[in-house]
């Protein structure tokens, strides 16, 4: 595994996602990185969606090339406490 950069996300690396799932595809350029759904084929091989950035077909991962790091989900957070936040800020607005 060759692994290019560090960042908060995770690793920057040439090794090729191996399961469904959400991962950010990057050139290493500055250009900005994209996040795709990826899908595994019967074949084991795994492919961006049709559909994303534009492909009117599914493209496999490994004729794509570039950098992949796994999306991280956002940590988990109270959603009544957020529910309760909103409901007061929204009585002090008097909206």
């Amino acid at each position: 595994m060759a692994k290019v950069s560090r960042l908060n996300l995770g690793e920057w690396t040439t090794e090729l996602p191996n399961k469904d799932g959400m991962y950010w595809h990057w050139w290493g350029d500055d250009s900005a990185p994209f996040a795709f759904h990826v899908g595994k084929a019967s074949n084991g091989r795994c492919f961006i969606q049709m559909g994303l950035a534009g492909f009117t077909q599914p493209k496999y991962c490994d004729e794509y090339g570039g950098l992949w790091a796994p999306c991280v989900p956002p940590k988990t957070f109270n959603i009544e406490g957020m529910i309760c936040e909103l409901t007061e800020f929204t009585n002090q607005q008097h909206v």
